[in-house]
């Protein structure tokens, strides 16, 4: 359970879409072609506010590349090279100066957002799962009903029994996770700890933060409505930024607020 959260993702949510592209065009090349492809340059250009909740960085949209793989038309009787793959692309990518240690303390749902790979309405397993030979190493799984951002990694989904804990979380309780995945030491986990999970009801369509901190600029309780239209804010304003790296450590004990079991 470990590990299957982590295994095929890759370096970040645009590196695992492309990805996939570059496989599709891989087993089929005489027949695929993949969309225009527009992202940024990596050069800051200032901030966008979206409301009094949310601030993020804006990009200029400078550098546009088209790769296609697919095999022109010929007339029958004129020689052709055929196409064996698809031409290589390169993410644009800006280098990001964190804190040491990581912590950007989620006070918004911009900064849970910008650090989640998945967010999701769900239900916590009542079982714990732990890897043979590592007693400290459980994992509780989640039953995703609901997608309301990030990308879907098709797998099972799980997080840190400690983290579970540190929540109070309920076993068999709807909750919204904003869920992250490190590279490097491979982990997953709930971002920000308990500041990214929150209890949701069903009968009320209701969203309420669990943490107790003063100083959060996420409303105590919304409707998941308004916390969606948010992460769509968030993911639309930075759709064209170039991938930060180094990759930050969002699942260290700094920035869950969990120390390390």
């Amino acid at each position: 359970m470990a590990d299957r959260g982590v295994v095929s993702l890759g370096r970040g949510k645009k590196s695992v879409a492309l990805v996939l592209i570059l496989t599709v065009c891989g087993l089929v090349a005489a027949s695929c072609s993949s969309p225009t492809v527009t992202m940024g340059s990596g050069r800051a250009t200032g901030v966008t506010a979206l409301g009094p909740d949310l601030t993020i960085t804006t990009y200029v949209s400078t550098t546009t590349w088209t790769t296609t793989c697919r095999e022109p038309t010929i007339p029958t009787g004129i020689p052709k090279t055929p196409i064996t793959e698809c031409p290589g692309i390169t993410i644009p990518t800006v280098k990001v100066h964190r804190p040491n240690p990581y912590d950007p303390g989620y006070h918004t749902v911009g900064q849970l957002v910008h650090d989640s790979f998945f967010v999701f309405v769900g239900v916590l397993a009542g079982t714990p799962s732990c890897t043979p030979g590592a007693a400290a190493n459980c994992y509780q799984s989640i039953s995703v009903q609901r997608d309301i951002g990030g990308i879907d990694p098709r797998i099972g989904i799980g997080v840190p029994v400690v983290e579970v804990t540190a929540a109070k979380l309920t076993p068999a309780t709807t909750y919204v996770f904003f869920w992250g995945v490190q590279a490097q030491p491979r982990a997953v986990c709930i971002v920000g700890g308990v500041r990214g999970v929150m209890a949701y009801d069903a009968a009320t369509n209701t969203v309420t933060r669990l943490d107790s901190s003063t100083d959060s600029r996420i409303p105590r309780s919304q409707t998941l409505g308004q916390l969606q239209s948010e992460i769509q804010q968030v993911e639309a304003a930075t759709a064209r930024a170039p991938e930060e790296l180094p990759p930050a450590q969002v699942c260290s004990s700094s920035a869950t607020g969990v120390p390390a079991s």
